[in-house]
């Protein structure tokens, strides 16, 4: 009876204890989870593929058929204490589908910790541009690589236009190489504390008509195919100063 009363109570024991450690995990939980919410827009709707006829600011009426960008190297930030959240393996391959104007990435693994900024950048590095071997995002299949000397796309936007002769022409915005590697730096309104209960979420705007003017205004008649000209950096130039917004934050 006795050595049974002593393996109750050491069963019951060790039961608690599991309880218990169980229980410390999850209230010791040092990370919790973002999201960067991006919505494409054109002239401040919802970017329509193929439907919709476009005025840019040279007059140029033009339909989009297809958009994508890469969006890397998501840092998180905050330049009073210095804490620094840096998402590694950090490429995303943001595309404007048939099915909608809106596009989620996943953040995981945050620090639980309070950031002011938010850092990321369009196009790939130099440490993966020249590197075609990979997956996921930066699958070449993706149709956002040219080959292993000249890299990827960063930015794609592909359409048509109508010419000063009235017929109809296409558009094809290929952005690649170093230079046009743009690093965007997004602080925030109010610092966010980001928390294991519940996602954060970076709600970014995409214009696409941004694309095209300040500081350069592009006419298709004369650049409505780019690639590695000299033109394509300040199409880079364009879409980084204006085209993406920091709306809001939701915590």
């Amino acid at each position: 009876m006795k050595h049974q009363l002593s393996f109750v109570l050491i069963a019951f024991t060790l039961g608690l204890f599991a309880c218990n450690e169980t229980d410390n995990t999850n209230e010791e939980a040092v990370t919790g989870n973002a999201k960067i919410i991006v919505s494409i827009f054109n002239d401040g709707d919802p970017l329509e593929l193929e439907t919709r006829t476009y005025t840019n600011d040279a007059g140029n009426e033009y339909t989009v058929s297809e958009f994508k960008f890469y969006l890397s190297n998501v840092k998180l930030r905050n330049t009073s204490t210095g804490d620094l959240f840096i998402e590694p393996d950090s490429y995303h391959l943001v595309e404007r589908s048939p099915e909608s104007h809106v596009y989620e990435i996943e953040i995981t693994n945050v620090p639980l910790a309070t950031y002011n900024e938010l850092e990321f950048a369009i196009g790939v590095d130099n440490a993966q541009n020249y590197s075609l071997d990979n997956i996921g995002a930066l699958d070449p299949s993706n149709n956002m690589a040219w080959d292993w000397n000249t890299g990827y796309k960063f930015l794609l936007l592909e359409g048509r236009f109508t010419t000063q002769n009235q017929e109809q022409a296409g558009v094809v915005m290929h952005i690649g190489g170093d230079s046009n590697y743009r690093r965007l730096i997004m602080p925030l309104n109010q610092p966010v504390t980001v928390n294991s209960s519940n996602s954060t979420n970076f709600l970014i705007d995409v214009e696409v008509s941004q694309i095209f003017k300040d500081p350069t205004t592009i006419d298709f008649n004369e650049n409505n195919v780019v690639m590695f000209d000299a033109i394509s950096t300040k199409l880079s130039a364009n879409y980084a100063k204006n085209a993406f917004t920091l709306r809001s934050v939701e915590n």
